[in-house]
């Protein structure tokens, strides 16, 4: 194996984060933050003094949950086989596999050179710790993540029903507990996601792959990746994989490590480790997901082209396959989009008419032109608009409002401004809504009769009754939504001609 390079270690505390937006977020980079995760309850409850995991406090107060839990020994199609059991379940595990290891393990049954044990070695994954203990506060999600489309989504539209009946991801928020020597073989994260994982104890070992170089991993049929790059990997079935060069991150505890969109990765456990991991989508990668699931569909319809003919409803079909393979279908990423929007738009509506705080433009003629993303971001690149991040982006969202006191308190390091950032979400948005425009299946729901209003908490008496006409409970489709956006993105914005050349 080639490594290329290490992922550069920052201290989160000295980081602003239009550095962290424009270095790691939108240019898709890897980077280690320190210094950001002194405060957590989880440090505190779950870690003994010497640095191990409170395995007894965790049983007593969570045992009863029931997680998913994988088998690092046994494979199953692309992923490890997995088990169902209750924490209490897997800690006592975990406590016998620690006076097993102690008692009858010798050194050479550690494989330094796959980095696994050669027993069977059980890895809690994916649970989904914050949906069921609410009221328990283990961590305060970073500032530099908290720009979380996809949970906010979730938070909002999957109900416990849905959750209970397996037919919604109640969130992706997840934590990850395994021995010394558990792993997570190669992948690249769900929905091609931004995620990032901190270490509440112990150490890992990452190796990541820069998504240019994606193609090297598949097999020369071009339909599996390799599945453990620590194996010895057959040349003649993957033809390119001597050719990767990978990007090595060391991670201990009370680190976070920002992963991008499309890296692929494996993960070792070098020690007995907890990690809390978040995966979220936000408009600086949304294309990502868009393009996964545009690949995802071509494949789906691919593999039942052959009963097209006799199908009763073949593109509904193929929606349902792509929902169940990919975890979202065109229709949810529709809605997704939707309900992102109005939020987007509800916060700029409320700005608008906060008197004193987010005045709008008097005059649509001295709006700046704000025609699509790509010019958004040469304004933010040329620093010609002053501009403050949300610090707290989904209460915002949901609130429509802006404390200015809090943004001042969390960080005098932002500069940038939270009416930008909604009208550059709004149109990264539209730039894909106008790609989904020419998807047949967006065209014959953009024509049906069925009233759905992706815009719910829109105050209308923030808009005049042009827009009202097209943005209120009569919103219906995508054609629509483009509409609704385009005059937005029309309307309001934060700055005057003369604010904006008073900070110039």
């Amino acid at each position: 194996m080639k490594i290329i390079g290490k992922v550069p270690r920052v201290d989160g505390r000295e980081l602003s984060y239009r550095r962290f937006w424009e270095q790691f977020m939108q240019a898709n980079k890897p980077v280690l933050l320190t210094g950001l995760m002194d405060s957590w309850a989880a440090c505190r409850d779950w870690v003994l003094l010497d640095g191990k995991p409170n395995l007894s406090f965790i049983a007593e107060h969570f045992g009863s949950s029931l997680v998913q839990v994988a088998d690092c020994a046994r494979q199953e199609f692309t992923d490890q086989k997995r088990l169902e059991m209750t924490v209490k379940e897997f800690v006592e595990y975990w406590q016998a596999h620690h006076q097993l290891s102690n008692k009858g393990h010798k050194e050479e049954d550690f494989d330094s050179s796959s980095l696994k044990m050669t027993q069977h070695l059980l890895y809690l994954k994916d649970w989904h710790f914050v949906k069921e203990y609410p009221d328990y506060v283990a961590y305060e999600t970073p500032v530099f993540f908290e720009d979380d489309w996809l949970n906010l989504y979730l938070d909002e539209t999957c109900t416990k029903t849905q959750q209970e009946d397996g037919n919604g991801q109640s969130d992706y928020r997840f934590v990850y507990m395994g021995p010394k020597g558990t792993w997570t073989p190669l992948h690249a994260d769900v929905l091609r996601s931004y995620s990032w994982s901190a270490n509440i104890c112990g150490y890992k070992l990452w190796h990541l792959l820069p998504p240019e170089k994606t193609s090297l991993l598949y097999d020369r049929h071009k339909k599996n990746t390799v599945y453990d790059i620590y194996d010895d990997i057959s040349l003649v079935q993957f033809p390119g994989f001597s050719e990767t060069g990978w990007v090595e991150c060391e991670q201990g505890a009370n680190e976070i490590l920002f992963v991008p969109s499309g890296w692929y990765h494996q993960v070792t456990n070098l020690e007995d480790t907890i990690s809390i991991n978040h995966n979220w989508l936000n408009a600086c990668n949304l294309r990502w997901n868009w393009n996964l699931l545009l690949a995802d569909y071509s494949e789906t319809v691919e593999s039942i082209e052959d009963i097209r003919d006799i199908a009763e409803n073949f593109e509904e079909l193929c929606q349902r396959n792509l929902a169940a393979n990919s975890g979202m279908n065109f229709e949810d990423f529709f809605k997704f989009l939707a309900n992102i929007a109005g939020h987007n738009l509800n916060a700029l509506a409320h700005n608008a008419c906060n008197n004193g705080v987010f005045p709008a433009l008097s005059s649509p003629s001295s709006l700046p032109e704000l025609q699509t993303a790509n010019e958004i971001q040469d304004e933010i690149q040329n620093e010609k608009w002053s501009m403050v991040w949300p610090t707290t982006i989904g209460n915002r969202m949901r609130n429509g409002v802006h404390d200015k006191s809090q943004a001042k308190n969390r960080s005098k390091s932002k500069t940038w401004d939270d009416d930008q950032q909604h009208v550059f979400n709004l149109c990264r948005i539209e730039e894909i809504l106008a790609e989904m425009a020419s998807q047949e299946y967006f065209i014959q729901l953009a024509r049906s009769q069925e009233v759905y209003n992706p815009l719910p908490h829109l105050p209308q008496e923030s808009l005049g009754t042009d827009e009202s006409e097209h943005v209120g409970n009569s919103l219906q489709g995508l054609k629509s939504l483009q509409y609704s956006l385009d005059e937005a993105l029309k309307k309001y914005t934060r700055k005057t001609q003369a604010s904006t050349t008073e900070v110039l």
